[in-house]
């Protein structure tokens, strides 16, 4: 299995929407068949053999037409711009997969060719990237924002606020929240939740240890600067 195909299978099986129709929807139905159904089956030992086996199939069957429908809707919405690229284009969408299969197959080739490798060796040259990521609950979106703003004013705001915790800053980027990149490769995103009084903190590092430690101590600055308490 690739690296591409775990991705996948990983943001598939954590999709919140998948969690809910596959799994606390299915939990519903266990709950109505074992607590309300069942009190109108005659106690015969023939129609309570009957019953169960009636309701595990239909638990069996809402369960992966759930999951079949989710997934599809994500496969729908993750390619929804093919029509607009189609629509407005000489593109056909035949030729659109097509040619995203071969260039991806071809693109896949040269690399393997000028690093003279096998494509099953690929991936072992990619670098090793970790992720992690907390929050800060009942936090203002307003504190959100002037935090924001008074990182994305200059180097100098960043570089006291993290008191070289990250070593220098190289680049912020506000399209979502605040991004921010360092000398030494690592990567500290901020983001007011759009949904709640919460502010979000990504972090990209070259370990799993680094990558939390960099959440930790961001979060604990942001904590000690608007003197919030501990268990936010």
């Amino acid at each position: 299995m690739t690296k591409y195909l775990k991705m996948n299978a990983k943001s598939l099986l954590t999709n919140p929407y998948i969690l809910f129709w596959s799994i606390l929807f299915i939990e519903f139905w266990v709950f109505m068949y074992a607590y309300i159904f069942g009190n109108y089956i005659p106690q015969v030992e023939e129609a309570v053999r009957n019953y169960t086996a009636t309701s595990y199939g239909n638990l069996l069957m809402l369960s992966l037409s759930g999951a079949a429908v989710t997934i599809g809707s994500s496969l729908l919405y993750s390619s929804r711009s093919i029509r607009f690229v189609t629509k407005y284009t000489k593109l056909s969408p035949s030729s659109f997969l097509f040619e995203n299969l071969v260039s991806s197959i071809l693109a896949l080739l040269a690399m393997a060719k000028q690093g003279g490798m096998k494509l099953s060796e690929l991936p072992n040259n990619l670098p090793q990237r970790y992720t992690a990521s907390d929050r800060l609950q009942a936090f203002p979106s307003e504190n959100s924002q002037a935090l924001l703003r008074s990182l994305a004013s200059s180097s100098v705001a960043v570089q006291e606020f993290l008191d070289d915790c990250c070593g220098k800053s190289t680049g912020r980027d506000q399209t979502d929240g605040l991004r921010l990149q360092f000398a030494n490769g690592e990567i500290l995103h901020l983001r007011p939740s759009g949904n709640a009084p919460e502010l979000r903190c990504y972090a990209e590092a070259d370990t799993q240890v680094r990558a939390d430690e960099l959440v930790r101590t961001c979060l604990s600055r942001i904590r000690g600067t608007i003197a919030l308490p501990l268990n936010t």
